[in-house]
Formats: C-alpha cells, sequence, structure tokens
C-alpha cells in the first residue's frame, strides 16, 4: 500500500486557532445523523480551548505572556483532557515541520546587532 497526507500549514493552524480567539469564534455544529452515538464531552465546540487574560493565571499548565496579554490551554473546565491532547497534537505537528538546514560548502553568516 502508498499513501500520503496532506496537512495544513502549521502557520496555517495558528491562525485558525487565533481568530477563534476574537474574529471568528468557533461554534456547535450538529453531527450528521450517519455519525453513530458520541458522548458531548467528548466532541467540544472548540478545536481547543484557549484562555486570554490581563494577569497570569493559577492553576495552568502552560502559559505564555504576549503583547500584554496571558494565553494558556484551558485546563479548568470539563474538556481538559481534549485541550491537553489538541495541544500535543499541535506540539507533535510542529516537530514534524522542524527540518534540519542541509550541510553544504556555504559559510555562516552572522549579523551583530
Amino acid at each position: 500500500m502508498k499513501g500520503a497526507f496532506r496537512l495544513r500549514s502549521f502557520h496555517a493552524i495558528i491562525n485558525f486557532l487565533g481568530s477563534s480567539l476574537d474574529d471568528e469564534p468557533e461554534y456547535q455544529v450538529e453531527k450528521d445523523p450517519r455519525t453513530p452515538p458520541i458522548l458531548r464531552n467528548e466532541n467540544p465546540d472548540a478545536t481547543m480551548a484557549l484562555l486570554v487574560t490581563d494577569s497570569s493565571l493559577p492553576n495552568t499548565d502552560l502559559s505564555i505572556r504576549s503583547h500584554g496579554k496571558y494565553y494558556a490551554v484551558n485546563n479548568q473546565e470539563s474538556h481538559t483532557r481534549w485541550n491537553r491532547n489538541a495541544f500535543q497534537m499541535l506540539y507533535l505537528l510542529f516537530q514534524m515541520t522542524v527540518t534540519g538546514l542541509p550541510h553544504t560548502n556555504v559559510p555562516g553568516i552572522t549579523i551583530a546587532k
């Protein structure tokens, strides 16, 4: 057998998640009637729920400060496992996009500040 996966670019995935924070929030979409029954907590509305606050949040697994705001994966609601798994998948996709530079006989260039 032979096959291939075609994934969105990592940049497109990050843009999608960023847009869902404010510009284009995600919403519930009813399942196709052909889909077998699933539990509601196994299929939340958001791909990955993120928290955005003005101050650091206690009890978060991981947070980052950028442009005066704090961002964290939401681990404070019913979809904690879903959000953590989505973050782990995002991390794995990032690792797959990182490639080593080819070693050629080109001299390295350093730009000092």
